[in-house]
């Protein structure tokens, strides 16, 4: 989830897909850093500092959430904010696990190294789907699904293609 409008609708998709069960799920949050940065802003009652960022908004929110759910959980991971982050060598912020690794049949949940320069087969065709996925009206206001939990794989789903996507793939493709 990397947008907060979409954290109680994504919650319950997911917890649909996973069907009625009194058991507690677990839950691990990771990835979000401290991203914020303050800008000092002009208004009629003088000057004020805000903090802009993607990451806090976002992690309150799914904290939210899941605070107000019927639904009962564990959380077993929470690697967010200021805790997930690093500066690099220019100063900038960046997540210190930026992915990770769950192992399903166990739960065991382990920090993902990715090279710079590797790209899996698939990137273009997930770039495009995600893109495209915006315009297509079956996928407004829901998570795009890639995980199949049934039968333990990773699926792309089909979308519908169109002339017009195009430059999207030129984008994509030489980026």
């Amino acid at each position: 989830m990397d947008f907060p409008k979409i954290v109680e609708g994504g919650f319950k998709q997911m917890l649909e897909l996973l069907g009625d069960d009194d058991e507690p799920f677990d839950v691990h949050l990771i990835g979000g850093f401290d991203d914020a940065s303050t800008k000092v802003v002009y208004s009629a009652g003088g000057k004020h500092s805000i903090q802009e960022g993607y990451s806090h908004p976002l992690c309150f929110k799914i904290v939210e959430v899941l605070h107000k759910s019927q639904q009962r959980f564990h959380l077993r991971s929470f690697c967010v904010l200021g805790i997930n982050t690093m500066t690099d060598s220019y100063g900038n912020a960046r997540p210190i696990v930026g992915g990770f690794v769950m192992q399903t049949s166990s739960g065991v949940v382990t920090p993902a190294s990715f090279d710079i320069t590797s790209r899996c087969p698939d990137e273009i065709v997930r770039r495009i789907r995600v893109s495209v996925s915006s315009y297509d009206p079956n996928w407004r206001g829901k998570l795009l699904e890639t995980y199949n939990t049934h039968a333990d794989i990773f699926q792309i789903a089909p979308a519908c293609w169109s002339v017009s996507y195009i430059p999207i793939h030129f984008i994509m493709y030489c980026t």
